[in-house]
């Protein structure tokens, strides 16, 4: 994971005085909407998880669950489900009285997964993230290989600030120009990219 700092040379010497914390926001904002729209933070984990603990926090810190591609239990893959689809199908599977092999997945709480019916074993999952909203650190990829995009959107979001040492619009609209037009060149390659957080050692569970 790389700290947000590592963008700031990339935008001071278009933003005069720019303080960080507005900085950082710029950063954070840049980041979740890049990664929202090429789902290029795939990231895979594996944990272990006990019947009574059926709902894991998924998500690595600092990041945000976007998508779940897939979950598998002991080798065998679960199949998701909405919660509506379960009430009319699998009576009592909210108050745990359903029992046998864990079937399906389903999401009640964000960044959090629950296995139905719950048991003691191995998960396995792959999905797709996006920074928190009070991220200090992205993944590194998103540093190494796209700084200067993460810094061109956030400067067209900080740049067009009203009556800033650094406002200025005319170059707000080329880096937001800039950040689209690389947005739309990368849409689809969150399919095939893959981009690993730190993987968590011990899953925390509520």
């Amino acid at each position: 994971m790389k700290d947000l700092s590592e963008f700031l040379k990339s935008m001071n010497p278009y933003a005069p005085g720019l303080a960080e914390p507005t900085a950082f926001f710029g950063i954070r904002q840049a980041a979740i909407e890049f990664c929202e729209r090429t789902r290029l933070w795939r990231h895979e984990d594996e944990f272990e998880v006990s019947a009574q603990d059926a709902e894991a926090i998924i998500a690595p810190y600092g990041a945000v669950l976007m998508d779940i591609e897939s979950v598998f239990f002991d080798g065998q893959k679960v199949e998701p489900k909405t919660t509506a689809w379960l009430d009319e199908h699998v009576p009592g599977w909210r108050v745990g009285e359903v029992e046998g092999e864990p079937r399906y997945l389903t999401q009640i709480d964000l960044n959090t997964m629950r296995l139905i019916p719950g048991k003691a074993g191995n998960v396995r999952i792959s999905m797709w993230l996006k920074p928190s909203q009070d991220c200090d650190e992205v993944p590194d990829f998103l540093a190494d290989q796209y700084r200067e995009t993460i810094a061109q959107g956030a400067l067209a979001r900080i740049l067009v600030m009203r009556d800033k040492p650094y406002t200025d619009r005319e170059l707000a609209a080329v880096c937001a120009s800039s950040f689209e037009a690389k947005l739309v060149s990368l849409q689809h390659s969150g399919s095939s990219g893959q981009q690993r957080a730190r993987t968590r050692t011990k899953p925390n569970y509520f």
